[in-house]
């Protein structure tokens, strides 16, 4: 089944765009949400390999909304 939805399409172009760090980044903070659903922190609270400000200010939102749907 191929999602012709074209919000969905921008998501994946934008994930299909980061770099091998950017993305393992990404993997690890959507590990981090898995194991700790019941949590909420700031992300600037989380201590995760490569995330800082600057990697959160580069990502664009739907890549970190992206993080929350992919648990």
């Amino acid at each position: 089944m191929t999602n012709k939805n074209p919000r969905h399409a921008s998501v994946r172009d934008r994930i299909s765009a980061l770099s091998d760090e950017e993305f393992a980044v990404l993997l690890r903070l959507k590990d981090w949400r898995r194991a700790n659903q019941d949590k909420t922190p700031a992300l600037r609270e989380l201590q995760i390999e490569g995330l800082n400000t600057k990697w959160v200010e580069k990502m664009p939102r739907s890549c970190c909304r992206c993080s929350r749907t992919l648990i």
